[in-house]
């Protein structure tokens, strides 16, 4: 949920317009990213990509039921970019997934797969040829795209537009025209406690093991009250709620209000 919420305040504030969107990396993450992007963002067309035609295959078939429109399964990452004003990468991050030249202009890219120093998915040159913001720059800059940027003599933290709570906060602006924009998304407290805030807010009053066919070797919420995972995922969904919460919270990381 955590990653999921952030790439949506992502779309809202970086690509209001975008009507097509595409997936590299058809997992938990990516059904996350177009769950919670729905929320506030409404898609015409989604085109995806994964290294297993039945993963992306099923993928498509699922989302397109859940959300309403029509996704499509591409035989190339190529395919899938070509189509895209939007392009989420959510992979292991053990190579680049994309290249510039696929790219439409106005493109934006939501990268979330490199969150430690050895991985990297984009080629730093679509970073250097973008403007760039980060969910936190410093961070961004150790683990995430940027860092590779950096490594490559092309990039300098200096040259990082904003960080997405600026933009939410209007302390920067976001989208100009028909730019390309690259986020770089690695992950942040404040993103674990909105939603652990919120999970607690709708769980208030909920029987933990409430949840039919609980399974109790499934990782369980700590204190202050224990719940196990199937309850939380029976009662917690994507909504517009949560979402906003997640941006909220980056609003306030931008600001210093919270760590």
């Amino acid at each position: 949920m955590r990653t999921g919420a952030a790439g949506a305040v992502c779309v809202k504030h970086l690509a209001p317009d975008a009507k097509s969107v595409a997936f590299i990396g058809t997992g938990v993450i990516a059904e996350a990213m177009a769950k919670a992007t729905a929320t506030v963002h409404g898609f015409e067309e989604a085109f995806a990509y994964a290294r297993s035609p039945q993963k992306s295959s099923s993928f498509c078939k699922k989302m397109t039921k859940e959300l309403g429109y029509p996704f499509y399964a591409c035989a190339t990452a190529e395919d899938a970019v070509r189509n895209a004003d939007v392009v989420f990468t959510q992979t292991p991050g053990g190579e680049w997934v994309l290249e510039e030249q696929w790219l439409r202009p106005h493109a934006t890219i939501i990268a979330s797969g490199s969150d430690q120093p050895t991985k990297n998915e984009i080629p730093p040159e679509i970073l250097m040829n973008a403007k760039v913001v980060t969910d936190i720059t410093a961070q961004c800059s150790r683990v995430g795209e940027l860092r590779s940027a950096i490594e490559a003599g092309l990039m300098t933290e200096a040259n990082v537009h904003a960080e997405i709570g600026q933009i939410i906060s209007g302390e920067r602006e976001g989208r100009v025209g028909n730019e390309r924009i690259v986020c770089d998304l690695t992950g942040t407290g404040a993103q674990d406690a909105a939603i652990g805030s919120y999970v607690m807010e709708v769980l208030d009053g909920v029987r933990p093991g409430e949840a039919a066919n609980a399974d109790p070797s499934k990782p369980r919420l700590p204190a202050p009250k224990l719940y196990d995972y199937d309850t939380i995922v029976s009662k917690v969904k994507p909504n517009k709620e949560l979402t906003e919460s997640v941006e909220a919270a980056f609003a306030e990381l931008a600001k210093g209000k919270v760590d």
